[in-house]
Order: structure tokens, then sequence, then C-alpha cells
């Protein structure tokens, strides 16, 4: 009985070619390989597998991700980000489709921003100005992943890109991102060395990239409970934001006092910073950080066991962030509504929000955020079985 077909992926394709050549091994050393270990594959089908114009099979596929040393769950991941990416855009100019990209991805259309990025991906380096643009990209797709809560996915494409190795202009902004994935899944002093590393590398005069570094430092001070030092760097990361016209670094930024606050256990002044951040957010068309400030400020509520206007305003992100297809903020919208419900002693609601948040917990890696980690959505399903 034959292995079940894949279906074709430019994405893994692309994961194969960069893979092949970070080993230094050309199509023709591939099939000899493949021979050698009893299972031959035609150089013109690897080069179609690449080209994501051929299905390869589950059994070829992981004979080439055994060769390559690659992870099964990089594909795993790559294909759901493909799929939600829908449709890839014609063109092949590499300034369109990141002004684009970026754009759609600001406004929250997360499908024609991934489509956008996975283009861009894909174009062929013929000299080092595509090649730094290309790098660029990669970049941005790491960053997408991070935000739809794929962090391996997201490390693994920064670890490539961290050995090619990336454009000098680039190094800083790949540290930095580097220094966020690392902290996010847990790796705090690997995130602090990538940290002192973009500072040093950092142009003090790129304004963009130094209100970056304080946002990540700022990050940094939150997670080792240095909320005073935290405080300062995210409103100088605000200032620089605001000199660099980017609002979307700005209301992110923003979204990061909402959490210094929760620190603080300061649930009035978090409140009141998680709406300034909506209405920040929405003034400016980003729309999944309007639906996230929504999703914090119901996890503030729940902590102060205010749990009927925690539900309220969760169910009101839900809505916004179904729209837009972020799963990861999906999740995080079931996950605390689960225990407001619980809280509010409404049983069956708690264990259809439990079960709803399980399902969505699939799509985002365990050390994505705290909630990922901890699933108490999991526990609240198995305690209410049988109410």
């Amino acid at each position: 009985m034959g292995s079940k077909p894949t279906p074709p992926s430019r994405a893994v394709g692309d994961l194969l070619r960069s893979r092949r050549r970070a080993l230094g091994l050309t199509l023709g050393d591939v099939s000899r390989k493949l021979v050698e270990g009893g299972h031959p594959v035609p150089v013109s089908s690897l080069s179609l597998i690449e080209m994501g114009r051929s299905d390869p099979g589950v059994f070829r596929l992981h004979q080439l991700l055994r060769l390559y040393e690659v992870p099964a769950y990089l594909v795993a991941n790559l294909i759901e980000m493909e799929e939600l990416s829908g449709a890839v855009p014609t063109s092949r100019d590499p300034e369109k489709l990141r002004r684009d990209g970026l754009e759609h991805w600001k406004t929250g259309d997360i499908g024609r921003a991934l489509a956008h990025l996975m283009a861009l991906r894909e174009l062929a380096p013929t000299d080092e100005a595509l090649r730094a643009k290309r790098q660029e990209a990669i970049l941005d797709f790491s960053i997408a992943a991070a935000s739809l809560g794929r962090l391996l996915l997201a490390r693994e494409i920064l670890s490539d890109l961290l050995c090619e190795p990336p454009d000098q202009r680039l190094l800083a902004r790949v540290l930095l991102q580097a220094a966020t994935v690392w902290s996010r899944s847990g790796a705090r002093d690997a995130a602090m060395g990538f940290l002192r590393e973009a500072e040093v590398q950092a142009d003090k005069s790129d304004v963009a990239t130094i209100a970056w570094l304080h946002h990540a430092q700022a990050a940094a001070h939150v997670v080792r409970g240095r909320l005073r030092d935290a405080e300062t760097r995210v409103r100088q990361a605000i200032a620089g934001y605001r000199r660099s016209k980017d609002t979307y670094g700005e209301a992110r930024a923003r979204l990061l006092r909402v959490q210094i606050a929760e620190a603080r256990r300061d649930t009035v002044s978090g409140l009141r910073l998680a709406s300034e951040a909506r209405r920040f957010a929405s003034r400016h068309g980003h729309r999944a950080l309007a639906g996230m400030a929504l999703v914090r400020s119901g996890r503030l509520y729940v902590h102060a066991g205010k749990n009927a206007p925690a539900v309220r305003v969760l169910r009101a992100a839900l809505a916004e962030l179904a729209r837009i297809g972020d799963p990861h903020g999906r999740f995080l919208a079931h996950y605390w509504l689960s225990v407001a419900y619980a809280e509010l002693g409404e049983h069956d609601r708690a264990r259809f929000e439990a079960q709803a948040a399980t399902h969505f917990s699939g799509f985002v890696d365990k050390r994505s955020c705290p909630e990922a980690r901890d699933m108490r959505a999991i526990r609240v399903l198995g305690r209410y079985d049988d109410a």
C-alpha cells in the first residue's frame, strides 16, 4: 500500500531548497545519497519538489527531512501557515511585495499578509541587493510566525537566517527578533545575550531600530520583575516609534504598558491603558492589536474577580479576532472565557469554551504564552466533565 500523498507546498519546497544549499549539496548529491540509502529519487523529481510543483509523498518527504536534519513539526507549521495565506500575489517586485505584505499585516488581513511574505521568500537571490531584501522578508516571516504563536517555526527561521549570515544592515533587527522569540520560549539568558549583542550592533541613528531595542529591553525587564525600568524603556520606545511614525510599533508598546500595570496588580490603570491602546490601534487600522487589547481587558477583569464584564469584553474580542482569522488571539479569548464562566458557576459554558480553547491550542506552540503553557482550559474541561 502506497504512502498517502501530501499536497504540493511552495513553502516546504523553499525550506528544502534552502536547507540543501545551506548544507552545500547539489540536487545530484542528494539524488546519489538517496540511491545509496536504497530510496532513489531522480534529480528532475527533486527539482519539482523544491519548486512546490510535485507532491513528494509522505515517505519521500520523510527521507528528505532526515537527510537534511529538518524536524517534522517545522513542515507541519509551514503547511498550516501556507493554508492561512491563500492565493499568492502575481507581483515579483520585492519592494512592492514587502510593502503591501506589511500593510496587510498591520491592518489585520493575516491571510493576504502571509501570501505576500511567502511570495517574497520564494524569490531567488540573483544579487546582493535582492539577497538582503529576501533576508528582510524571512525576518518578517519570523515575526509573523511568532505573532501567530508559532515560536518553534519563528525560531527555526531565525536560526537559518543567523547562519547565512544576515546582511550587516539587518543584523541588529535579526538579533532583536531572536531575543523576543527566545525570551517567549523561556530561554531568558539566551534572550539577554541576543539583546546585548543587538545593542552593540544597532546603528544609533536608526530611530526605528532603537525604538524596537527599547521595546525589547522593556519586555525583558517585565519578565525579570524590574517594572520601573520596564516603564522607563517602554516610554522611550513609544517616543521612538512616534519619531519614526510607526503606529503599529506604538500600538504594541501600548499593550506592553498594559502588561506592566497587570504585573503591578494595578487593575484600574491596566484597564485604562488597555482602553487607550484599543482606541489607538482601532484609529490606525491595526485590527489584531485592537482585538488583543480587549483580551487584555478581559484578563484584567478575571484577575480582579469581575467575571461578568470579563465575559462581555472577551466575547467582543472573540468576534473581532474570528473575523480576521487570528488563531492565537482566538485561543486566548476562549481560554479566559472558560475561566470566567467557571468562576461564575456556569459549568456548561465553561466546558464549551474549554473545548474551544483546547482546539485552538493546537494552532499555537506550548511556550508561546503563559496560557498555552498552563492550559488551565484543559483542567477546567476535566473539572466539569461530570457536572
